[in-house]
């Protein structure tokens, strides 16, 4: 069995794969053979891609691995393959897709797959503002999160990665701004969120997301009968 290897950039991306994603992928698929690492040589976030990249090199070399990277877009280091080329277009798929190409002709391995996320993992949360009910008692956040995902055409994926208007920027505003204030946690939050929206919407919402677990989905083989 294909051992599949999630290398991520911080414990929120890790506790969303060993809980949300390595759910569905038993649930759904019968697949138990799931790791996450976060990079090692950093304490959160993606400081340099030489980091990330001897993680990389280190795992595709284990026995029957496929490896794959959860890493923001929003945010990246200048060392990664393709910064320059991508920093010259305004288009964040363009740019995706060229530092994705550049990271996967870099580390030149058939068992690896490079996944970027547009911008960030918290752009996922705002797939379903009403999942922020059950948690807050102040319903004006969930009523400022729906707002802010339908000025983005409810495709959360595309909210913008500016410094302030990112989308962990907005909800760590959002909370901070709360009655009384709150203040977010991005590790808990995130993946407690991420489950109460559920997979299914989440994938709808975000088709860039969902084109990536598409594609470890086939890696994985069939999905189970029942």
């Amino acid at each position: 069995m294909i051992r599949l290897i999630f290398i991520v950039e911080g414990e929120t991306e890790e506790e969303f794969v060993n809980t949300v994603l390595r759910s569905h992928f038993q649930d759904h698929y019968d697949y138990w053979a799931t790791s996450c690492y976060k990079i090692k040589a950093t304490k959160g976030g993606l400081t340099k891609y030489s980091y990330l990249r001897k993680d990389i090199l280190k795992a595709i070399k284990e026995a029957q691995a496929f490896v794959t990277t959860m890493i923001d877009f929003y945010g990246l280091p200048s060392d990664m393959p393709g910064y320059n080329i991508a920093q010259q277009t305004r288009n964040s798929d363009r740019a995706i897709t060229v530092l994705t190409k550049a990271m996967a002709d870099d580390i030149n391995a058939s068992n690896f797959l490079p996944y970027l996320q547009k911008h960030e993992f918290e752009a996922l949360l705002f797939s379903d503002g009403h999942a922020f009910a059950e948690y807050e008692e102040d319903s004006s956040i969930v009523e400022k999160i729906t707002a802010i995902a339908q000025q983005f055409g409810d495709c959360p994926e595309t909210i913008n990665n500016h410094p302030q208007t990112a989308p962990s920027k907005r909800l760590m505003e959002l909370y901070k701004n709360a009655s009384p204030p709150l203040k977010y946690d991005k590790v808990f939050m995130g993946t407690l969120i991420a489950e109460t929206i559920g997979l299914p919407t989440i994938r709808q919402k975000c088709p860039h997301f969902n084109q990536w677990l598409t594609k470890l989905e086939t890696i994985i083989g069939p999905p189970n009968k029942g």
